[in-house]
């Protein structure tokens, strides 16, 4: 398996993570 799709799936899931983090916060508080 090429680490293509890794890398990519990877880098989605840390812009998905941040960009959760970023909405959800301001809610919370």
């Amino acid at each position: 398996m090429n680490q293509g799709p890794l890398l990519f799936l990877s880098v989605f899931c840390a812009m998905a993570a941040s960009w959760m983090g970023f909405v959800l916060m301001p809610q919370v508080q």
